[in-house]
């Protein structure tokens, strides 16, 4: 068809009622006068096709160490077990672990399951670190302390060189670099060299060690020192110090003696009338006149009694070098007639009181609470296991003792109430051999072990450092309150087994033989099986607060009297 157009037209819109609207812009102006032709073409419209189905398959990839990476087509996918549909075709896939090699590799996707388990190989080592002459060191690997001491294994290093340091108090720091290999434990044996000196010390037991000033133990001491000069030291009360200077080099082994010159002076004794029997200190020393030589400074109490005579009690203080002369005028007593009383209570009976102790395991001698200044033969603590018994609840009283002997050998006469002393150990055996006879029961002296577990309050203990408290004034009669006599038994508080007096008023003997501890676990000990003197427990009016812990222990002659000595009993169930 044909027709005219304007100049100024812009664009052409052909419609037909079975197609679609066209719209033309023109790409250039309309000349006038000037004719154009357009050819129109039918195309179809294209036919659009359903979505081709695409047939995806699961893709497993199971790693090694469990938490690797796992990446796919370089993307990170996982940490551990990957599982996806994927569709058919080739994939790359990447897993890595820190101090493992990684792997990588393609996979091709058809139409079945595929699954991977990638093991990766170990990248790290780990290094076992021995020292020598001790272990116990300090290992530091590239600057970083580990957990463990030496014999020690690290954790896993990185394969390569590392740095390593090994330290130890007293010993010279090792430092080495080592190589660690994939998969490999290499052991580094360490010999480190000593940086001190081992020293031993010996003196007097009781006596503190010092070096430097430092305190570092009492009686005898071994142990290490820096190298450097030490001024070495023992004292001890009523001793000159011992000091000598020494000067340590690194592998010197030493042994010193520290030798204390005690401070020492004499009494002289006399009485009118001699014969008096002196007591210093709650022990005997024969009749007067006499000398009694090298005893060490300071204050003593004293006794002189003479049958007929009233007795005199004074205090004398010793000098260094000095002879003290004590010379004496004895008193006679006045004749008086008193009337014969029965008494009651403690005394009344030949029987003591007893108290049922039930067994049990316990751990005896210098155990924490003591303190840290027991004497050696309190220690080791060790293990004791004991069988049921019957003990004491009072120390045995001069009038249980006058009923079954028919004497009182005691110093401090003036209550039948008080405890029993001035009997030796082999006088107990003479009393408990007849108390048995007459009662047709078996009394004995409690074993060491079985009069400590009762001080300690047996199974119901609660740990007090003193027998039933830890403030001694409430449960003993000792120095600072005793006015220097003893007491009536049972005046003060009991202890959690309701036994008075096992801290105080009097020591106490015990069936033992007096020898050193053994660490080993016993059952029913009954001490050394023989022995120079038997064993003494619990302190007494006369000593101070140290001496009346439950685990102070002594060694006295079986012959021994004194006026600070007395016993109690165990009844055999």
């Amino acid at each position: 068809m044909e027709f005219y157009i304007s100049p100024e037209a812009e664009f052409l819109r052909i419609a037909h009622p079975d197609y679609s609207v066209l719209r033309y812009v023109f790409k250039e102006l309309i000349q006038p006068k000037r004719d154009y032709e357009m050819i129109l073409e039918y195309i179809p419209p294209a036919v659009e096709e359903a979505p081709k189905e695409i047939e995806s398959q699961w893709l497993v990839i199971t790693p090694y160490p469990e938490d690797a990476m796992v990446y796919l087509d370089g993307l990170f996918v996982a940490n551990g077990q990957y599982q996806s549909k994927q569709a058919p075709g080739e994939f790359t896939y990447k897993v890595e672990a820190p101090l493992y090699h990684s792997k990588s590799g393609t996979i091709n996707i058809t139409d079945q399951k595929e699954e991977l388990n990638i093991r990766l190989e170990p990248a790290h080592g780990y290094l076992r670190v021995e020292s020598k002459p001790e272990q116990g060191a300090k290992v530091l690997v590239d600057g970083q302390l580990q957990t463990n001491l030496t014999p020690m294994t690290t954790g896993p290093l990185s394969s390569g060189e590392h740095s390593i340091q090994v330290m130890k108090e007293m010993f010279t720091p090792f430092t080495q670099k080592v190589m660690v290999s994939d998969g490999q434990t290499n052991t580094l044996n360490v010999e480190l060299k000593p940086s001190f000196a081992e020293v031993s010390i010996k003196t007097i037991s009781q006596a503190s060690l010092f070096a430097n000033g430092n305190q570092v133990g009492t009686g005898s001491w071994k142990g290490r020192l820096n190298p450097g000069v030490y001024s070495l030291e023992a004292k001890l009360d009523k001793h000159h110090p011992a000091k000598q200077d020494v000067e340590l080099k690194a592998g010197d082994v030493i042994e010193i003696e520290l030798e204390l010159q005690a401070m020492l002076g004499n009494l002289d004794i006399m009485t009118t009338p001699a014969g008096a029997s002196i007591v210093l200190n709650g022990k005997q020393y024969g009749t007067s006149p006499q000398t009694i030589k090298n005893l060490l400074i300071g204050d003593y109490s004293i006794s002189l009694t003479k049958d007929g005579y009233t007795t005199i009690n004074k205090k004398v203080s010793v000098s260094e070098g000095q002879s003290i002369l004590i010379n004496e005028k004895l008193t006679e007593k006045a004749v008086t007639t008193t009337e014969t009383k029965t008494t009651t209570g403690r005394t009344s009976a030949i029987e003591p009181e007893m108290v049922f102790v039930k067994g049990g395991t316990f751990r005896m001698g210098a155990t924490s609470e003591q303190g840290y200044n027991v004497y050696n033969d309190e220690k080791p603590a060790h293990s004791v296991t004991l069988s049921d018994y019957y003990i004491g609840k009072y120390e045995v009283t001069q009038a249980q003792w006058e009923a079954v002997m028919g004497n009182n050998p005691s110093n401090f006469k003036r209550d039948p109430n008080r405890p029993v002393e001035q009997v030796s150990w082999n006088d107990v055996q003479e009393y408990i051999t007849k108390l048995n006879q007459l009662t047709g029961k078996t009394y004995r002296l409690p074993t060491e072990a079985e009069w400590e577990y009762a001080a300690r309050g047996g199974s119901s203990s609660r740990g007090y450092k003193y027998s039933g408290s830890n403030t001694l004034s409430d449960v003993a009669w000792y120095d600072d309150n005793s006015n220097d006599e003893t007491h009536p038994v049972g005046t003060k508080n009991p202890n959690e087994l309701g036994i008075y007096d096992m801290s105080g008023n009097v020591y106490e003997w015990c069936s033992d033989w007096y020898g050193a501890y053994s660490s080993n676990s016993q059952t029913n000990p009954q001490g050394p099986s023989e022995g120079s003197g038997r064993v003494g427990r619990g302190g007494g009016w006369d000593g101070g607060a140290g001496l009346c812990r439950v685990s102070i222990r002594y060694g006295e002659r079986a012959d021994d009297r004194s006026s600070v000595l007395g016993f109690r009993l165990v009844l055999v169930p």
